[in-house]
């Protein structure tokens, strides 16, 4: 059954939302805004206490050795009292199908039980990997739901598609 306009703007209100996510170009900053625009939610910025290299190539292989090493990057900051949110949306680049460690040493931090996750990612091209199933197995005493992607480069021209994913989810503000 199809919600009617005022339905959806309160069962939007009803959510408290947090949008955390880590960008490292910037593309996925642009939507974790536009996603706060579009629900009301609150902005976290994962941010790493040692920065990502700017140079693309020192990235990669910041990225492989933590991979391989399974490393957790620490942090910077703190979600201040995570039990206030019901809703989660986290946002990440899709790095080689993965998300990022810095991602998965936020979500560690954190009791996530019964919390409904929405992921959301930017890439160069490789869609989401396995980046959004690896999120679900990093939660599993959350509710995974559906995630949305895009190409970075095109990062600033989703909001009719960001409006139509969000809805579809109950999470509109309008």
């Amino acid at each position: 059954k199809a919600q009617s306009r005022a339905e959806r703007i309160v069962n939007a209100m009803k959510h408290k939302i947090l949008i955390a996510y880590f960008s490292h170009t910037g593309y996925t900053a642009t939507l974790a805004k536009e996603i706060a625009d579009l629900t009301g939610g609150s902005l976290f910025q994962i941010q790493p206490v040692d920065d990502y290299p700017e140079d693309y190539r020192a990235t990669v292989d910041r990225y492989k050795e933590e991979t391989a090493k399974h490393l957790r990057p620490a942090v910077t900051g703190s979600v201040r009292d995570m039990d206030q949110y019901d809703v989660l949306f986290v946002g990440f680049p899709n790095w080689g199908g993965d998300l990022p460690y810095i991602v998965y040493s936020f979500l560690e931090q954190y009791d996530l039980a019964g919390k409904r996750i929405v992921p959301f990612c930017t890439n160069g091209g490789g869609g989401i990997g396995q980046s959004f199933i690896l999120l679900q197995d990093a939660c599993r005493t959350a509710r995974v739901m559906k995630g949305f992607a895009c190409n970075g480069r095109q990062a600033v021209d989703q909001t009719d598609a960001l409006r139509e994913w969000l809805s579809g989810l109950g999470l509109l503000k309008e």
